[in-house]
């Protein structure tokens, strides 16, 4: 069960905005849309979404096509690429409510998955109050109305404060666990791209130029680290079979991890008898995986 998308592509005149793109998201899975800014991201979402049309490929949901079964498809997907439209003198069930009835579905029984799956309290408290934590929520909610299999969320995390981030990735990890919603997602909050998404796709000038999986190959920690004897490090390092590679410079050694041990490589140091000066994450991970990619397409330097 899978969303697909096929050699679509999207042009305002002689405008190429979207060229040949193809991916794919299964149920229960969150796949991550990168690139730098004006690489047509939120067109592709609203490609998939149905709110522009394609000048050529194809969309599929479980073999349902955007282009012959409308309707149909629309059941399975939804989403925002904008804010979703709030009433502020409407709590969160009558805005819900209010959708369940455009959609055509049962309103009780939507409105009630929709409010769990989106973790928002059924109460009397109107959008105008909503933080914008609870804003997101609401967005969330209204996009689960009629149960969908995949949602396609562009920047859901903009405006969150920190705990409000770390709140929204529990609840997309939720949704596609325990509800196997398939979820497309764009952010540049790389970081956080890495801590909740399966895989990632990284989109420039409407073209794929690349797909790395982050569950069968997860980025490797890369860290930078300074003591009081460096050489005695260099060798240290090389015992050391989470090490995956070393690099030293005039300053400090940069690291590179098999896995998230950073906390065994602090240890050792420490057990070596030589003093610990400074251990920080440098941009590696998806950071320096993004820096890479784009800087080969002429986009940023490395």
């Amino acid at each position: 069960m899978t969303l697909q998308i096929r050699h679509v592509a999207k042009a305002y005149g002689r405008n190429v905005a979207v060229s040949d793109v193809s991916f794919s998201i299964s149920q229960g899975e969150i796949v991550g849309l990168v690139g730098p800014n004006g690489a047509d991201k939120s067109t592709t979402m609203r490609v998939i979404l149905g709110l522009i049309t394609a000048n050529g490929g194809e969309i599929l949901a479980d073999e349902i096509s955007l282009n012959k079964s409308r309707v149909e498809f629309l059941r399975r997907v939804s989403g925002t690429v904008d804010a979703a439209p709030r009433y502020p003198m409407l709590n969160a069930r009558r805005h819900l409510e209010y959708v369940a009835r455009v959609a055509g579905v049962d309103v009780e029984e939507s409105v009630r998955s929709a409010l769990s799956g989106a973790g928002l309290a059924d109460d009397s408290k109107r959008s105008s109050q909503f933080s914008t934590r609870m804003k997101q929520r609401l967005s969330i909610a209204m996009s689960l109305i009629g149960s969908p299999q995949y949602l396609v969320l562009d920047e859901p995390t903009n405006g969150l404060d920190p705990i409000g981030v770390i709140e929204f990735r529990a609840l997309l990890r939720r949704l596609a666990n325990e509800r196997g919603i398939g979820i497309l997602l764009s952010s540049h909050l790389l970081h956080e791209i890495e801590r909740v998404c399966d895989r990632v796709v990284s989109i420039q000038s409407g073209k794929i130029i690349a797909e790395t999986s982050l569950r069968d190959t997860p980025i490797k920690p890369v860290l930078r680290v300074k003591t009081s004897n460096q050489s005695a490090l260099l060798t240290l390092l090389g015992t050391l079979d989470y090490v995956a590679s070393h690099q030293s410079s005039e300053t400090d050694v940069r690291v590179c991890l098999e896995g998230p041990r950073e906390a065994d490589l602090a240890k050792s140091i420490v057990l070596a008898g030589l003093g610990l000066l400074e251990m920080r994450h440098d941009e590696g991970g998806l950071e320096q995986q993004y820096i890479e990619q784009f800087s080969r397409e002429g986009v940023c330097n490395a």
